[in-house]
């Protein structure tokens, strides 16, 4: 006889204890505070400043981070303790567990107060994690409040720390959301204060900088800056790209696309927005086996790798880099990548006076002065300006890929007669070419044969 199969349903319903378990992902100090940082951002209102105030008070150990931003509505002040719980999308805070990750990481208590503009109720919501686990009841309680004062925003308050906090640390961490915020600080959107004190990111010196605009295989773009520092600090390895999603700081100095660290590469620095690539729900790494993460790392290594060379210290010595610092300082600007590579090959032949030194609109190194500057041979300016034609070739090459360029050409006769004409242009310099090559061959052998015996 068969027995009987029984099937019954139950309730899958977490331990009170989860909450506790959740603080417990690894948050460091800062990254925790980023995380709620991270919340306010997504609550600015487009159009105006957003003002953020970190607050550590090492006297009642209590941290509070507040903004006036939009605030929240009574249902989304309650879901913002429900874990798991967003509608965000493309945002900072997007997995609906950041703030109460965050929160517990630091302390067991996390107390939220918001209002939206013109409204006449304050909303305040408080998770206690030692009384939850007590009861070991889901049920939470929310405070409409009655207010009658101006403006918005939102007020989280921890407390019950479990970190120490102190005003060394408060100084480091408002050097550190400087940085991790530099682009929101920089475009002036946003301003942040620890302590009362403005974060304003640091601006280091540089003797090359150049826009990068990639394409991976997948069809993603990267934006970003390429920049050569002053000193190769590879032994504290402060060298690399500082990787993006959404203007946010994910990884610092990393080595994408550098396979490997290495002294050689130890000048090169930036930043990379890779806003099509996923992140961890802790939002501090990029999750790196992933296509998207792959394609833009291949992406990023095919780009840097003819540049490698022309990085190393042989090519760029310390005079040299101090000349590029002398002439900074009299033009007030840093070189393209272009420019970068044209003076390097002139600091060659010895200093370039400032003087001589002028950026046109094409932003292209000219060397103008009464007196003759020291002259390239021909041959070297002429393969100076190979180079970099090398480099337009390649992006035009890159284009010319792009699956839609034959439609788009085909419905423009102008577009089509431009490229005509610059197929022709090419084909006549490859010509022009090939007949210098030949006839310094034939010079060569007259040269031979005139000192053979």
């Amino acid at each position: 006889m068969i027995a009987e199969v029984k099937i019954e349903k139950f309730e899958a319903i977490p331990d009170a204890k989860l909450y506790g378990n959740l603080g417990q992902v690894g948050h460091s100090l800062r990254n925790a505070v980023s995380e709620l940082v991270d919340n306010s951002i997504d609550a600015r209102i487009p159009g105006q400043k957003l003002s953020i105030g970190i607050t550590f008070d090492e006297v009642n150990q209590v941290i509070r981070i507040n903004d006036n931003g939009k605030g929240m509505s009574k249902e989304a002040a309650r879901d913002s303790l429900v874990l798991g719980k967003s509608i965000k999308t493309k945002k900072l805070g997007f997995f609906g567990l950041g703030l109460k990750t965050a929160g517990l990481s630091l302390g067991n208590i996390i107390t939220i107060k918001t209002k939206k503009e013109n409204s006449d109720e304050c909303y305040e919501v408080e998770f206690d994690r030692v009384d939850f686990e007590k009861r070991d009841d889901w049920s939470m309680l929310i405070k409409t409040l009655p207010v009658d004062i101006e403006g918005r925003g939102t007020t989280i308050i921890i407390s019950d720390l479990l970190v120490r906090l102190s005003y060394q640390k408060a100084d480091r961490l408002k050097e550190y959301f400087a940085n991790r915020y530099r682009s929101f600080i920089q475009s002036e959107d946003i301003e942040i204060f620890v302590n009362g004190l403005k974060c304003e990111p640091a601006t280091p010196e540089y003797i090359m900088e150049e826009p990068i605009s990639l394409t991976t295989i997948r069809g993603d773009k990267i934006n970003g800056v390429l920049r050569l520092q002053t000193k190769r600090l590879q032994k504290k390895v402060e060298y690399g790209f500082d990787l993006y999603y959404n203007k946010r700081i994910i990884t610092s100095l990393d080595k994408i696309g550098f396979d490997g660290n290495h002294g050689e590469k130890a000048l090169i620095c930036g930043e990379l927005h890779l806003d099509f690539c996923k992140v961890n729900f802790t939002k501090n790494s990029f999750l790196k086996q992933t296509e998207q993460y792959r394609a833009a790392e291949k992406a990023v290594r095919e780009y840097l790798r003819p540049l490698f060379p022309l990085f190393t210290t042989k090519n760029v010595t310390k005079e040299k880099i101090q000349g590029l610092l002398r002439i900074q300082q009299k033009t007030g600007k840093v070189p393209n990548l272009y420019e970068f590579k044209k003076m390097i090959t002139q600091l060659d032949d010895g200093d370039i006076e400032t003087e001589e030194v002028v950026y046109d609109n094409k932003q292209e190194v000219e060397l103008t002065s009464v007196q003759e500057p020291v002259g390239l041979p021909k041959s070297a300016e002429l393969m100076n300006q190979i180079v970099a034609h090398n480099e337009i070739l390649a992006m035009i090459s890159k284009s010319i890929e792009e699956k839609e360029i034959v439609n788009e050409i085909s419905n423009n006769s102008i577009t089509e007669m431009q490229l005509s004409g610059y197929a022709e242009a090419l084909h006549n310099v490859a010509n022009q070419i090939e007949l210098v090559v030949q006839r310094a061959k034939s010079v060569n052998k007259e040269t031979v044969g005139a000192v053979s015996y």
